[in-house]
């Protein structure tokens, strides 16, 4: 039995014949991707054969893991990504500082190995300029994507705080400091609609995630479901209170 909760035990065979790829952007040592790592780690205890396709400096010495930050010039080339997927924003002199993601510049996983040996195709967090949404419109596979924050679901914020504009179609965005409603929230909304394949499975990491993925305009029509993270319980278990 595996030690990392939420796991089901299938055959064997089913497990050592399923190749999931999870796309995981930003370092694996922290925020988001460290979730998407537990989930890699678990899958892989279970004789699932789990690889992640990443920009990640750190790879934890991991052969499954498949970076392509490898070198001086690849970090280089990360870095100018990063910055000109949030550039787009800076058209709007007085928005807020908070990070807002265009997600119209990304590498193009689908040419890589890794996708073409893939069954399963599992989205983390993408952003930071590691996935154009364009390139989403060409998976062929089963998809998967786990909601780790607001953005997947939003015009470009990670978090919408009091705003429910991405219930409507955004516009108007309050991060933006935008007074249009046809400005750059509502294009890159109506883009990701575009691009989303329609099978797509949603996962929610907290039942707050999907029941605000339920009330957006983007997912309201897609299958979401809560997944929680899944914890090691050689390292997290109940004791003793005294």
């Amino acid at each position: 039995m595996s030690r990392w909760s939420g796991s089901r035990n299938d055959s064997e065979r089913e497990r050592n014949d399923m190749n999931v790829l999870h796309i995981v952007a930003g370092e694996l040592t922290g925020g988001a991707a460290r979730g998407a790592y537990w989930l890699h780690t678990g899958l892989r205890e279970l004789g699932v054969n789990s690889i992640v396709y990443t920009n990640s400096q750190a790879t934890h010495g991991d052969t499954s893991v498949v970076t392509i930050n490898k070198s001086k010039v690849d970090k280089a080339v990360n870095i100018f990504r990063s910055q000109a997927d949030g550039m787009i924003a800076n058209l709007y002199r007085n928005r807020e500082s908070s990070q807002f993601s265009s997600g119209m510049i990304g590498v193009d996983f689908t040419k890589s190995q890794a996708y073409r040996d893939a069954d399963v195709v599992h989205l983390h967090w993408i952003n930071a300029g590691f996935v154009n949404m364009e390139h989403l419109a060409k998976i062929d596979k089963p998809l998967i994507w786990t909601m780790r924050d607001m953005w997947p679901r939003t015009g470009g914020c990670h978090y919408a705080m009091e705003c429910d504009k991405f219930t409507s179609g955004c516009g108007n965005c309050a991060h933006l400091r935008s007074k249009s409603k046809h400005d750059l929230s509502r294009m890159l909304l109506k883009r990701k609609a575009k691009y989303l394949p329609k099978n797509m499975r949603m996962v929610g990491i907290s039942d707050w995630l999907t029941e605000q993925a339920k009330s957006s305009l983007l997912f309201r029509d897609y299958d979401v479901r809560t997944i929680h993270n899944n914890v090691d319980r050689s390292e997290f278990f109940p004791v003793d209170k005294h």
